[in-house]
């Protein structure tokens, strides 16, 4: 195989997963590789909010007692273990100090989402087979004052 046909088969293996998961623009940077991707205009829903703009929802959260499940890496997040399989969690659910709670996808790796706390789920903040960033609040727990 030529380098041409190498290099269109890796821009055709990229585009694939760029329409496998619905993604609008997904750039590519290793040591002697460089791609950048957009289909159509990019929706407001994959643009990076204000960091401003969070900042009062953080704090209502923690007022309302409640603590994110994160998401520790750049990925694909995934609420259950294959399609049409039931959800890890649901709202109301109590989920358990190392439970799954659901999966993000990077680089082909699927990586199980464990809680770090015990608490009562009160909303799930990703969709499901929503690219998430690193640090990305997954789910809200409601944690119960110890005591």
């Amino acid at each position: 195989m030529s380098r041409n046909d190498q290099g269109l088969a890796e821009l055709k293996r990229w585009f694939k997963f760029l329409r496998d998961h619905k993604l609008s623009e997904l750039s590519i940077e290793e040591p002697g590789f460089k791609i950048s991707l957009k289909v159509g205009r990019p929706s407001a829903a994959r643009r990076p909010a204000r960091p401003d703009a969070a900042q009062p929802a953080l704090a209502e959260a923690a007022q309302a007692g409640l603590e994110a499940i994160r998401s520790p890496l750049i990925g694909i997040f995934y609420r259950a273990p294959s399609p049409g399989d039931r959800p890890f969690v649901e709202e109301g659910d109590l989920v358990e100090e190392g439970q799954v709670v659901g999966i993000v996808e990077a680089m082909k790796v699927f990586n199980e989402i464990t809680s770090h706390l015990t608490g009562l789920v009160r909303e799930i903040a990703a969709k499901d087979s929503q690219l998430v960033q690193h640090g990305e609040p997954l789910i809200w727990l409601e944690i119960e004052p110890e005591g």
